[in-house]
């Protein structure tokens, strides 16, 4: 039934989706589907609960599987990477139809947050590796610097990201999620 859910918002979207159409794509009764999940909020709270669970669990696995800091996040960007490819839908709604709805909005935020963590948590293990940071001089020219406002630009380092907000995310002109 979830996955039936998920394509269905996925291609719908939270507010057009009803639960008869999710009903007859997962082959069940719509009071079946109501005897599961009471509402299709709850219905779509355990989408986005079991899919972001699958997500930080791939990566989890990811990070602990590298020999080293740097295989490590490799591992991890090289896993989210293939989640967002492989589970386009699952992204598409537990990262953009979350977010449009209000009620869901601090899920995604904690989902979010957790993510931020990991990455940061590897990112100090690589950069605190003495040899990280003696190979990492990133020195663009001034005129290609691109400075979002998330983000400091540093002439001698790496662009040292702060988290962006979620409201940035489905801005006009702003990167998708994938991209952050």
């Amino acid at each position: 039934m979830l996955d039936s859910a998920i394509s269905v918002f996925a291609d719908l979207g939270y507010r057009s989706a009803s639960m008869d159409t999710i009903a007859r794509d997962a082959g069940v009764s719509k009071p079946m589907l109501y005897l599961y999940y009471g509402s299709k909020e709850e219905l779509f709270s355990a989408c986005v609960t079991r899919e972001s669970g699958r997500l930080i669990d791939q990566l989890t696995t990811a990070a602990v599987a590298g020999s080293g800091p740097r295989d490590r996040l490799e591992g991890v960007v090289q896993s989210f990477l293939e989640y967002v490819d492989q589970r386009t839908d699952s992204w598409n709604v537990v990262y953009r139809q979350s977010f449009a709805e209000p009620a869901f909005r601090g899920e995604v935020e904690k989902i979010r947050s957790d993510l931020v963590d990991l990455t940061t948590d590897l990112l100090q293990q690589h950069w605190g590796d003495e040899r990280g940071r003696r190979s990492c001089r990133w020195s663009p020219p001034r005129s290609s610097v691109r400075v979002r406002p998330w983000q400091t630009a540093s002439p001698t380092g790496p662009c040292r990201r702060r988290s962006p907000p979620v409201s940035s995310w489905n801005s006009p002109g702003a990167a998708s999620p994938a991209t952050h």
